[in-house]
């Protein structure tokens, strides 16, 4: 782990690129998440937000000139993935990932079509009296796919944008800082 005062003050190319990503991501999820009648749309507006912030991360490390002179250093600690996250942050991610795709699941495997026919997007309960109970929305196969997609891609983007960063030449430290 870096300490106090290693990390150089980010470029204003780096900066911008990230509010960019952010702005983008506001503009773009905006139409996507009131495209659909049936609120499937709000699915994908989530995640395209999400990429476009995530693209806005690199687009800002891809514009931050690496180190340049004659004489240079750097440190001899190798640059992993797990030193720029926070473990418990990762162990409460990976702890919710599986909790969701665990109550996707669940939900799948109960639901049942709608009064249109549609799989996965309603759930019936038979009652006592020999009639039974629909209600809809229910995040079976018909919401649930959608969710579990983003989640694919949105993690996959997130490991290869730290890998990215993590391969990415280091910054030296700062002269008269000890390690």
């Amino acid at each position: 782990m870096r300490e106090l005062g290693t990390v150089p003050r980010r470029a204003s190319s780096d900066r911008r690129a990230r509010w960019a990503g952010l702005l983008v991501g506001l503009v773009a999820a905006r139409p996507v998440g009131s495209s659909d009648s049936l609120g499937v749309g709000i699915l994908y507006a989530i995640p395209v937000f999400g990429l476009c912030a995530v693209a806005g991360l690199l687009v800002g490390e891809v514009l931050t000139a690496p180190p340049q002179g004659a004489v240079r250093t750097a440190g001899l600690a190798p640059r992993r993935i797990r030193d720029y996250v926070p473990p418990r942050m990762t162990l409460l991610l990976l702890a919710e990932a599986a909790a969701l795709v665990i109550l996707l699941t669940v939900a799948a495997v109960v639901a049942s079509p709608d009064g249109m026919g549609r799989t996965g997007r309603s759930v019936s309960v038979s009652c006592p009296d020999g009639g039974t109970a629909t209600s809809s929305p229910w995040p079976g196969l018909f919401y649930g796919l959608p969710v579990l997609a983003a989640l694919a891609l949105s993690t996959t983007a997130c490991i290869w944008s730290l890998a990215r960063i993590v391969r990415r030449p280091g910054i030296a430290p700062k002269a008269g800082v000890r390690r």
